[in-house]
């Protein structure tokens, strides 16, 4: 029987397998918004249109511009079945998309060589800890990802035979085409492959009947192209209601997104507009299992140049469906950020490769020494010994994964972003519910929680006299909590590297190979709270109490020292502020609410050029800043250089429009040129 073949066997093993794991994995990072457009959609479409949510942006939030096929379909088996446990439900189902990610990538290689080298390229793909980590909760890249390996796969098949193409995998190459662009726009690279590669296969295979075979393809890739686009919007409202326009919008809008995110990377923190062009190659590089890398450069070498064209051509798609897009983003300088989840599509034809590679080695082997035929299976898996551990050890946090040769999650600590997607969401939430219901068995009163990912809350929502709350990690001082869930992201690397992240009041830790993903801190003391408070109200003198208090329990809070400094600035005293400013820079070296003192402390001081540089500084790693703005465009003012004073004055615009200072200083620049009617206008936009 087909099924009880060893392809077959290990392919169904593996989807199995993915099903399971995904079923305990925690939310994701975006999950919460992808529910969101999927109910969006859904309702869409339940009432007839009247709905048009799904039309809009949701404030900053372009969340018109995805599909979302896949977050529909989960929506509507949820609403119809009643389904209460929705994300449970949900990581199920992708990790089903995960599974059948593997066996298209193991259906490649079979149809490339053999059943061998599918059965290798399948469990390279599931001892692949990155990928098989985005397959549990990723509803975006890893639906794409399917689609896209699955578009390329029948796409082969229709080259390979351009003569007598059969229906099937005309009817295939369609849904798979559909499936990718209903997920996001960009899938429509897909007939850019189809044009080039079918012109290629058409011009080799013709011989007799040329013009029968041009025309037959050009028939089914018009047919194609227009069939799988369309049933492609079905799902997508935005794209349906004007389809000859809308989505080239919405394909536009995300080449231009221009929302940066801090990130670290190399161990540098810095805003994702500003990373360097190989922030992808190297990433995929460095969290890649050495195996496959290996695989990938022995294809090249013992293949490249020694495969049949009838082949070679299916090598080439490979080739330049990996190359291509990763060109195409660095070419187009397109703002990336939070790992390289965003180009996961490119891995499975990576995989494909790879498994080529391993097996043209396997064969050379086997040729001289018949014996080695099992033997070679055992080296197989010692080979991927490290990733094995990783996924065994770490589960549920297999995306988290650095290989040997970098020198793992160790060395990536503190250097790269780790628990970028909040996988550790779930467990800490989890123990916090065990932890709060032990301490507080005989409280009546509310427990308070916050965390610096919102999503969270989805795991507290049934637990009583238990509250949530959102807050940056930074910013945490500012709000009431008792106990506060830190996902190890968007943490300063300087903190990271000098133990100053776990904070003090850290009751427990979540690690991946010694080093803590998330930690759970439990409040000191409030002070911090009431002295934040004091200071909103200009209570500068009562705040610095409470903060003094404080810093009693833990002199290491970087935010309340900085706190501190800005009290004593506005309180005119240089140099208490200086003091705190430089006490917070020991614990942050460039946490902007401290140098952002240490700037005022230098104009107040006269040393413009160290107040500039300072400002710059600020900028350079939190280009959201607006204050460092302000104060530049004040100090260019007094250097009359207006250029630079109304270059900076505009980026603090851009913004914020709440910060009536800044019109004050447009205004003054305004009328330093000569232009009295503007200036007027600046000055009553700042009273």
């Amino acid at each position: 029987m087909k099924i009880l073949k060893p392809f077959w066997i290990v392919s169904v093993l593996l989807i199995i397998i993915t099903m399971f794991l995904a079923n305990n994995s925690s939310t994701s990072g975006d999950e919460a918004v992808q529910v969101k457009i999927g109910k969006n959609i859904l309702s869409y479409y339940q009432t007839f249109g009247a709905d048009t949510t799904a039309l809009l942006p949701d404030g900053i939030d372009q969340l018109q511009f995805y599909g979302s096929s896949f977050d529909t379909f989960c929506q509507f088996f949820i609403q119809t079945f009643d389904i209460t446990d929705t994300y449970r439900f949900r990581h199920t189902l992708n990790g089903l998309i995960g599974g059948l990610i593997f066996l298209f990538i193991g259906l490649f290689g079979r149809l490339l060589k053999n059943e061998t080298v599918g059965i290798i390229a399948m469990i390279l793909a599931f001892f692949s800890p990155h990928i098989l980590g985005q397959s549990f909760n990723n509803s975006k890249d890893i639906p794409f990802a399917l689609g896209y390996i699955m578009s390329l796969y029948f796409m082969s098949k229709w080259f390979l035979n351009p003569e007598d193409v059969n229906r099937k995998t005309v009817v295939f190459l369609i849904l798979s085409i559909a499936l990718t662009i209903s997920i996001r726009i960009g899938g429509m690279i897909l007939y850019c492959y189809l044009s080039l590669f079918l012109l290629l296969a058409v011009y080799r295979h013709s011989k007799n009947n040329t013009f029968k075979i041009y025309k037959n393809n050009v028939t089914i890739y018009l047919s194609v192209c227009i069939l799988s686009y369309f049933l492609g919007l079905l799902l997508w409202p935005y794209g349906i209601v004007s389809p000859l326009k809308n989505p080239f919008i919405a394909l536009a809008g995300f080449e231009k997104v221009d929302v940066g995110i801090n990130q670290l990377f190399q161990g540098i923190y810095s805003d994702s507009m500003s990373l360097p062009f190989y922030y992808l190659p190297k990433l995929i590089l460095i969290t890649t299992p050495i195996l496959i890398i290996i695989g990938v450069l022995i294809f090249f070498y013992f293949q490249i140049f020694n495969i049949l064209w009838r082949k070679k051509i299916i090598h080439h798609l490979l080739i330049f469906s990996i190359f291509f897009p990763l060109l195409y983003i660095i070419y187009k300088d397109s703002n990336v950020y939070g790992g390289w989840r965003q180009v996961l599509f490119v891995y499975p034809p990576i995989l494909v490769l790879s498994a080529l590679g391993i097996d043209s080695v396997r064969e050379l082997l086997i040729n001289k020494l018949p014996s080695f035929k099992w033997l070679f299976w055992i080296v197989f898996f010692i080979s991927l010994n490290h990733p094995i551990r990783h996924i065994i050890k770490n589960h549920p946090y297999e995306y988290i994964y650095f290989n040997e040769v970098f020198g793992g999650v160790k060395n990536a600590y503190g250097n790269y972003e780790l628990d970028y997607y909040y996988h550790s969401t779930k467990e800490a939430t989890t123990w916090l519910k065990k932890y709060i219901a032990d301490q507080h068995k005989t409280d009546k009163d509310t427990t308070l929680t916050a965390s610096n990912f919102n999503g969270y809350s989805y795991y507290m929502k049934d637990e009583k006299g238990v509250k949530t709350n959102y807050s940056r990690f930074y910013e945490r001082n500012g709000i009431d909590w008792e106990y506060y869930i830190c996902i190890n992201t968007h943490i300063h690397p300087y903190q990271l590297k000098n133990n100053f992240w776990p904070p003090v009041g850290t009751i427990h830790t979540i690690t991946v190979d010694g080093k803590p993903i998330c930690a759970i801190i439990k409040r000191l003391s409030r002070d911090d709270f009431m002295g934040t408070q004091l200071l909103k109200e200009s209570k500068f003198k009562e705040a610095i109490l409470y903060f003094n208090n404080y810093l009693k329990k833990d002199s290491t809070n970087c935010s309340v020292l900085a706190s501190l400094a800005e009290c004593y600035i506005n309180l005119l005293q240089a140099d208490s502020s200086l003091y705190y400013a430089n006490a917070a820079l020991k614990t942050h070296n460039s946490y902007p609410g401290a140098l952002d003192m240490l700037g005022r402390v230098y104009i107040i001081n006269g040393d413009i050029d160290n107040a500039i540089k300072t400002f710059n500084n600020i900028i350079r790693e939190s280009r959201n800043y607006f204050i460092a703005y302000y104060f530049l465009s004040a100090i260019y003012y007094n250097k009359k250089d207006y250029k630079k004073a109304l270059e900076n004055a505009e980026l603090c615009m851009s913004y914020t429009r709440e910060f009536k200072l800044i019109y004050n200083v447009v205004g003054k620049i305004k009328e330093a040129q000569g232009l009295y009617k503007e200036a007027e206008q600046y000055y009553n936009m700042a009273k």
